[in-house]
């Protein structure tokens, strides 16, 4: 390497770099940024738990200068949306146990279309965030995000679904530097 690119960053999306890509971009310069969001058709087919990303873990073993990701969204703008049938909260949360993180789905629990109050979704949805809060074997890291979920549940405020897409932006930039610095064991 002639040291040409000592002073750059190259953001690389999409298959994993091939060997020679990396060794004349030099791996140390490389932040590797992956689409980790498992979109689905509506609000109403996420379920559950899924497993996010464990990059925080392996990228200096992989010789990577960072790694990034779209948070809980995907990585393709998309136009348009319409009222939803069913209002959903993704967080980020992390295994104590591994570190690893993974992408809790809190749907509301009304999914008709034709029930056009968006609050009402949206309280229930907050309400299934604010109840995991209670598990013991991971971690929401209780970022100044999450906390405002907590509260809006606790006071029954209401959160348009801007301030929520914000607040689960916000919270998973916060989740990630907190892991990384180790201010969330």
């Amino acid at each position: 390497m002639d040291g040409r690119f000592t002073d750059c960053r190259f953001f690389l999306k999409g298959a994993t770099p091939s060997p020679g890509t990396l060794a004349a971009l030099g791996a140390n310069n490389c932040v590797f940024v992956e689409d980790r969001f498992q979109v689905q058709p509506s609000n109403a087919k996420y379920k559950g738990s899924e497993p996010f990303t464990g990059a925080h873990l392996t990228y200096k073993a992989q010789g990577y200068g960072g790694f990034g990701d779209f948070a809980c969204l995907q990585g393709k703008f998309r136009e348009g949306g319409s009222l939803p049938a069913a209002v959903a909260i993704h967080l980020t949360y992390f295994e104590k146990a591994t570190k690893e993180v993974w992408v809790e789905h809190f749907v509301s629990k009304s999914q008709l279309q034709s029930d056009r109050d968006l609050p009402k979704k949206m309280r229930e949805a907050i309400a299934a965030a604010a109840a995991a809060t209670t598990r013991v074997a991971d971690s929401f890291g209780h970022t100044d995000a999450y906390r405002k979920y907590l509260e809006a549940d606790r006071t029954k405020e209401s959160v348009d679904l801007q301030k929520n897409k914000r607040w689960s932006v916000a919270h998973h930039l916060d989740l990630m530097s907190g892991l990384l610095s180790g201010r969330f064991r």
